[in-house]
C-alpha cells in the first residue's frame, strides 16, 4: 500500500492546446469557481490563459500544483485537498513529467515542430500508468523516508501521521483495487 495514495485526488498530463494525453483519479473531482468547471478547468480558464504567474493555486476545497514542459508545450498538475498538506506533490508532479518526456518526448517534440509524429488522437490517453506507478512509488518512499528521519530526529513534521486507506486507483476513470 502507498500511503500517497490517499492524500491525492487527480493528476494529469495535458498538452497546452488543451488535449489530454494522461490522467488519473483516485477521486471524482466536483465543481469549484464561478464556472462550475473541474479544478483543472477552472486553472486553465483563470490562472493558464491569463499567463498569471506561480505553479500553485486552490479553488474551494482543492489545492493545485503544477509544471510547465515548454519545449513540448506541456502541463502536469496535480489536485489535492486542501485541508491536506501534500508534502510530496511538486516532487510527484516534476517527477511525473521527466519520467513522460523521456518515454513520449521524442514523439511529442515532432508534433510541436509541426512534423507528424507517432502520437495520434486514436492513441490517446496515452499508455502511461506503469511508469506513473513507479514515480509515485519512489515519490512516496522518500516522503516515508523523510518522515521516518524526523520522527527519529524527534522532532514533528507536522507532515501527519500514516495512511488512512488501502485502495489504490488504476487509469484515468478512478477505478479502486485491492493491494496487498
Amino acid at each position: 500500500m502507498l500511503v500517497s495514495d490517499t492524500m491525492w485526488d487527480h493528476i494529469s498530463i495535458f498538452s497546452k492546446t488543451g488535449v489530454v494525453l494522461w490522467q488519473r483519479s483516485m477521486q471524482k473531482l466536483k465543481s469549484v469557481g464561478a464556472g462550475g468547471g473541474s479544478p483543472i478547468n477552472e486553472l486553465v480558464r483563470t490562472v493558464l490563459l491569463e499567463d498569471k504567474a506561480g505553479q500553485s493555486t486552490t479553488f474551494d476545497s482543492y489545492a493545485l500544483k503544477w509544471t510547465f514542459e515548454n519545449e513540448l508545450d506541456l502541463v502536469v498538475v496535480i489536485v489535492y485537498q486542501k485541508m491536506l498538506q501534500c508534502v510530496y506533490a511538486e516532487e510527484l508532479v516534476e517527477s511525473v513529467k521527466a519520467q513522460f518526456v523521456k518515454v513520449f518526448g521524442a514523439d511529442l517534440a515532432k508534433q510541436v515542430q509541426g512534423g507528424r509524429g507517432c502520437i495520434s488522437c486514436a492513441s490517446l490517453p496515452l499508455n502511461f500508468d506503469k511508469h506513473f506507478d513507479k514515480c509515485l512509488s519512489r515519490v512516496d518512499r522518500n516522503a516515508k523516508q523523510k518522515r521516518a528521519g524526523s520522527v527519529r530526529g524527534g522532532k514533528v513534521d507536522g507532515h501527519g501521521g500514516g495512511a488512512v486507506g488501502e485502495g489504490r486507483g488504476t487509469g484515468e476513470r478512478g477505478n479502486y483495487r485491492e493491494t496487498t
